[in-house]
């Protein structure tokens, strides 16, 4: 025979925070074992077993608060990271497309390169003569013959009259009129010719607008726009030059 259960409307806790419970007065403990928590079902369910005649205790009003409040702390450092993750994330998109679209400038080199310019034409004292792109004197060597497609100037000669050299077979030029061209050296690099003739610098020279080099030993010559030596005005050959000039 089933024991008689107590019913009554819903009895509040004199607990006042808890949990809620299931109370089912004069059941047995194992049949009190089998009456479902709040937990397990809600306060629907609670409400469904107070019309089976089950005695519901609400002791919640103070948990549910606190519970409230440590949700929305929760929720709201959430969203505080989400937030500060896309203003990060923005920021940095941002920075790479400021640093994209700023150019370099048009007169940077990386050091030991030619310029885009292979060629262009200066001022010295001898007048209007074929520069290379970093304004520094050139020259022919009469040991040169035009269109052979090598340079005379091998050796220690290279040191003292280093080569002007592209980085492709068709330099750029600005204000020479001669035929600008190419010749491959041993090394593997491009020396640029005009009308033929291999062109250098000199190393004495050490700043735009020095022609030390003209007349040197009686065979280099700066060289006009035209591409044509100029021989006006040699200077001393140095002692010691060698057939090599150098």
């Amino acid at each position: 025979m089933r024991p008689a259960l107590r019913t009554g409307p819903y009895l509040a806790s004199a607990a006042g925070a808890g949990a809620w419970r299931l109370r089912a007065d004069g059941l047995s403990a194992a049949a009190r074992a089998t009456v479902p928590t709040f937990e397990a079902f809600g306060e629907g369910s609670c409400r469904t077993l107070n019309q089976r005649r089950c005695h519901c205790v609400q002791e919640m009003r103070q948990l549910n608060a606190a519970s409230l409040q440590r949700m929305e702390r929760t929720i709201m450092k959430r969203q505080i990271w989400k937030l500060s993750a896309a203003t990060a994330l923005g920021a940095f998109f941002l920075a790479g497309c400021s640093s994209g679209g700023t150019a370099p400038p048009a007169s940077s080199t990386v050091a030991g390169s030619q310029p885009s310019v292979a060629l262009k034409t200066g001022q010295t004292a001898l007048g209007t003569i074929v520069v290379n792109g970093q304004g520094m004197t050139a020259y022919v060597f009469d040991k040169d013959t035009a269109n052979a497609g090598t340079s005379a100037c091998t050796g220690p000669c290279i040191a003292l009259w280093p080569a002007i050299t592209s980085p492709t077979a068709s330099p750029q030029v600005n204000g020479v009129t001669g035929k600008v061209a190419t010749i491959a050296l041993p090394n593997g690099t491009r020396q640029v010719t005009v009308n033929g003739l291999p062109l250098y610098t000199y190393t004495p020279d050490t700043k735009p607008g020095e022609d030390a080099g003209q007349g040197y030993g009686g065979i280099w010559w700066v060289v006009g726009p035209d591409g044509n030596k100029v021989a006006a005005t040699p200077a001393p050959a140095t002692s010691g030059s060698s057939g090599q000039g150098y």
